[in-house]
């Protein structure tokens, strides 16, 4: 049950369990979930024919209307993507929400990739994102890749922020 909350861009502020007590953090431990277990997200393997980098086919603008918590709006999510390997920044996430009085700003340096998902680790960039309205601590996007120009957003933020993004400009 939510008691309380902001939420932005899949950015859950304020959750409650179902005891009714506050946490702040509503970031879940992905080794806490048997789904997780075997989600496909193992390193790209080279001999495959991918080398685990974002790649030129997947550089650009991605942009898409998102929602949360099983179906509720969340705004604009907008990501830039260059070329890069694990380790890098490869890109910016900026998330404005349904009502644009507020907006966050993410580093994204890429994590891994696989042949069906890019993984990224966001982490708020404070002098471009509003104050108070945006998840402080790091963690991760997701991108599923099974598309040509569709990726599936979604992020390891409990009943975070998720849909599809397009690509812009093509």
């Amino acid at each position: 049950m939510l008691a309380a909350g902001a939420v932005f861009g899949g950015y859950l502020l304020l959750s409650s369990d179902e005891n009714g007590s506050s946490d702040a953090s509503a970031v879940p431990d992905p080794a806490d979930d048997a789904d997780n277990a075997d989600n496909g997200s193992e390193a790209a393997d080279p001999a495959e024919g991918h080398d685990g980098t974002v790649r030129e086919v997947h550089a650009g603008v991605w942009e898409g209307e998102t929602t949360f918590m099983g179906g509720l709006p969340s705004g604009t999510i907008t990501i830039t993507l260059e070329p890069g390997s694990p380790g890098e920044v490869v890109g910016m996430l900026v998330h404005t929400p349904l009502i644009p009085i507020s907006s966050c700003v993410d580093r994204l340096t890429l994590d891994r990739v696989t042949e069906t998902e890019i993984v990224l680790d966001a982490e708020v960039v404070p002098e471009e994102s509003t104050a108070g309205t945006c998840e402080e601590e790091p963690f991760q996007i997701f991108l599923g890749t099974g598309q040509e120009d569709v990726m599936e957003f979604s992020t390891d933020i409990r009943e975070g922020a998720e849909g599809p993004l397009a690509r812009v400009g093509q």
